[in-house]
């Protein structure tokens, strides 16, 4: 299959339209907790769809632990009662989630006052954004009062009203981990830490919101793994609160237990009107840049390329969403220096080995975060386009330059780009994907205005 890009506009130059400041701090309303606010629970704290696996639409609501009896929930005017996703893991036990499975003959859907926004026959306006928490971990601490400086809460607004048929997060939502211990005595009320107050000052306040005004699609970050990507004694990560959140397949039979967390989960196909947006989980893979990749990581991810082959076929205009992309530039600074590599070597390896299969044909699109920049990389061979959107709010990595790509040759060759092909840019928040009778038109955006851009994509 041949990929056209044509850029509509230039890339990456200010906005021609003026546009307002964005709102102080103060003004934005990011409650600091619900629990808090609320007297009588006349609608869940947080409530949001969620499509899964062949078409499943979940409602999911989260309430306060006591009472800790699920609302109901009101579709088409029928009342209808959620059901407890579970018992609530440790660090959570002031909460509750519940859920229900939308039939498809919905036409709305309300929790308590909450309206609840289902899935558009032919989503025109979706929204890409991913690593969107704000990082506090060792001597890497971002003021999360500050919206400059976590932009999160401004760009959830910014999006909100961007009125969006469909929203995907990349993954990557729980930054505020701290040491990497549990700290559940501290967490409730430092927000730092592995439990409800870090997972609510972090994602669910800021898109407050947000949540309810489209559905979703979440992605699973090395945020969210288990700990145990990069090495046996990595401490724990925000694991249980993404089974529980946004997961939507059921959960297992010792859920919260560390032994029992899935390390890996299958990958899945998410059908959105015309689209399909096939879901991989590549949050085990450890930051193996210039390194040789762990091979039963590699055998692992070498058979999700069969499963995902036969969960494409005769489909068209699939999008293969990730966390990790699978060609980027990565760029971090050690020892005050900065250094670029090539990502992410495992599942490089991976699609080596699963040359038979690969990526499956039907793709047309790579969309994935992780590394903290924009970037868009168009292939000459046959591969579909790859687009990173890891700016969502978390501290950003250092901006590559073509100075320092001019100095590193080796990255962009061995990635198969041409130096024209590769695009990348720090200041990005946000994308938004308008789907075209062939392909996609694709703009980028950030909360301060100063970028305003759009590509095309095609399918053809």
């Amino acid at each position: 299959m041949r990929y056209a890009i044509v850029l509509l506009t230039l890339l990456f130059i200010s906005c021609q339209k003026p546009v307002d400041d964005p709102p102080p701090a103060q003004e934005m309303d990011v409650p600091t907790s619900r629990l808090q606010e609320m007297d009588v629970l006349t609608s869940p704290l947080y409530s949001w769809i969620e499509l899964g696996p062949n078409g499943i639409v979940l409602a999911r609501a989260i309430i306060p632990a006591a009472p800790a009896e699920c609302p109901d929930i009101e579709i088409d005017g029928s009342t209808q009662p959620m059901t407890a996703r579970g018992q609530a893991p440790p660090g959570f036990n002031d909460i509750q989630v519940c859920q229900y499975t939308i039939p498809d003959t919905a036409t709305s859907a309300s929790i308590g006052s909450q309206k609840l926004s289902l899935p558009s026959a032919d989503p025109q306006h979706i929204l890409v954004l991913g690593d969107t928490g704000c990082r506090i971990k060792g001597k890497d601490v971002q003021n999360c009062d500050d919206p400059q400086d976590w932009r999160f809460p401004l760009v959830a607004s910014e999006v909100a009203a961007n009125a969006p048929d469909l929203l995907v997060h990349v993954g990557d939502y729980h930054y505020r981990e701290g040491d990497g211990s549990q700290q559940l005595s501290t967490c409730p009320t430092t927000k730092v830490g592995l439990c409800w107050a870090s997972w609510e000052a972090d994602f669910f306040a800021p898109v407050a919101t947000l949540l309810p005004a489209a559905p979703w699609v979440f992605i699973r970050g090395n945020h969210e793994d288990c700990g145990t990507a990069d090495s046996s004694s990595d401490p724990p990560r925000a694991w249980r609160g993404w089974f529980y959140f946004f997961e939507p397949r059921p959960l297992g039979s010792r859920p919260w237990d560390q032994d029992g967390c899935p390390a890996y989960t299958d990958p899945y196909l998410v059908p959105a009107g015309d689209q399909n947006l096939l879901v991989m989980d590549t949050s085990e893979i450890p930051d193996d840049y210039g390194k040789t990749p762990v091979q039963t990581t590699v055998d692992r991810y070498a058979h999700e390329f069969t499963l995902m082959d036969g969960l494409t076929r005769n489909r068209d205009r699939v999008w293969l969403t990730t966390h990790r992309p699978f060609w980027a530039v990565a760029s971090w600074t050690s020892n005050a220096t900065q250094k670029i590599a090539t990502t992410d070597a495992t599942l490089q390896a991976a699609l080596a080995q699963s040359q038979d299969v690969g990526i499956p044909s039907s793709v047309d699109l790579l969309v994935a975060g992780h590394v903290h920049l924009f970037e868009r990389l168009i292939f000459d061979d046959g591969r579909p386009s790859q687009l990173v959107f890891g700016g969502g709010g978390t501290e950003l990595d250092p901006a590559i330059t073509e100075a320092l790509l001019s100095s590193n040759p080796a990255v962009l060759s061995s990635l198969g780009v041409k130096p024209s092909d590769f695009t990348t840019v720090q200041d990005i928040d946000y994308g938004i994907i308008v789907p075209t009778v062939d392909g996609w038109s694709i703009t980028v955006k950030n909360v301060n205005g100063t970028i305003d851009a759009t590509f095309d994509v095609s399918n053809q």
